[in-house]
């Protein structure tokens, strides 16, 4: 972790206002900061792929053809 360096301010402003005795409003406005959980804090680059081959649809739907001929490579 880097000791604080992603800190944040934070505030609260509230106010009341009593026109008579048996009448009161009140209002607040606040803003906060969540602090990550460890699983963000510590999370690593994900990868992905970009293109697959769907060997179920080429067994299933195209079961003649070869599989480096199938519709359903790469997509």
């Amino acid at each position: 972790m880097n000791g604080g360096a992603d800190s944040k301010a934070t505030y609260k402003l509230g106010l009341e206002f009593r026109p008579i005795e048996s009448l009161l409003f009140r209002g607040n406005f606040a803003t906060a900061f969540r602090a990550p959980d460890l699983g963000y804090a510590f999370i690593g680059p994900s990868g992905f792929y970009s293109r697959t081959t769907d060997y179920y649809r080429c067994a299933v739907l195209q079961p003649n053809v070869p599989l480096d001929q199938c519709d359903y490579i790469n997509v």
